[in-house]
């Protein structure tokens, strides 16, 4: 007895700077996996990925630890634009004493289009392949703190009642 496909077709669509395209691609039955092959595509939406390495010195064992990291982008008169923040926490380690702890591959995607430099020196400095070659400058600010404390702070009888007298 043969086998009836009543499948509906999936519509793929894809949204492009100058266009809108839709392609349909058609899974039959059962198949999970194929192949197809999309129009020829530009180029666009040009960016860079900076990629941050830091070390949180002499964590103590126990304490897991805040870590945030904001990136800025500086202007050519050094005023700060915000790229963006990631905040991570780190697990406690169980090593005998304090250790540095190494955060390897913070990425942060940078869009050209986002790009303080100058339209004057992005003009200047685009090569023959449409990618912007103009200088970037960034700042990163760092800060960490420990998020688990042996420390407690009771609130007195007293001022709680001071506050209703």
């Amino acid at each position: 007895m043969a086998e009836t496909n009543n499948a509906t077709p999936y519509t793929l669509q894809y949204q492009t700077e100058n266009c809108n395209c839709s392609d349909t691609i058609s899974f039959s039955g059962c198949n999970s996996v194929m192949t197809y092959d999309l129009d020829d595509l530009p180029v666009e939406s040009q960016g860079r990925v900076l990629q941050l390495n830091a070390k949180v010195k002499n964590v103590c064992p126990g304490r897991r630890t805040a870590v945030m990291i904001s990136l800025h982008e500086l202007d050519e008169n050094d005023q700060e634009q915000s790229r963006g923040m990631k905040a991570f926490t780190l697990p406690a380690h169980q090593e005998n004493g304090c250790r540095d702890i190494t955060l390897s591959k913070v990425r942060f995607v940078l869009p050209e289009d986002l790009s303080l430099a100058s339209s004057a020196a992005a003009a200047n400095t685009a090569n023959n392949c449409g990618v912007a070659c103009n200088a970037r400058r960034f700042i990163a600010r760092t800060f960490a703190h420990y998020v688990d404390s042996d420390y407690t702070c009771e609130c007195s009888d007293q001022s709680s009642t001071a506050a209703n007298t």
